[in-house]
């Protein structure tokens, strides 16, 4: 099963630009490109400003344990 685990909107907070899908084996490990910029992250957990440089990786952890099998 796929499914999205995370959203990524511009640096307002209002247009959506990118989402991640998340794999039931791997639940929480995506990659999304992403131009340099402001972003917000929403997710399990809540939101997060992000600022992503040129060249540069950025890892995020979401702040809710999610259960397990």
């Amino acid at each position: 099963m796929v499914g999205e685990c995370i959203w990524i909107y511009n640096q307002l907070n209002q247009n959506q630009i990118a989402k991640g899908e998340c794999t039931e084996r791997s639940p929480g490990k995506f990659r999304v490109v992403l131009k340099r910029g402001r972003y917000v992250v929403q997710g399990p957990g809540g939101n997060k400003p992000i600022e992503i440089k040129a060249g540069q990786w950025i890892k995020l952890e979401s702040v809710t344990l999610l259960a397990g099998p």
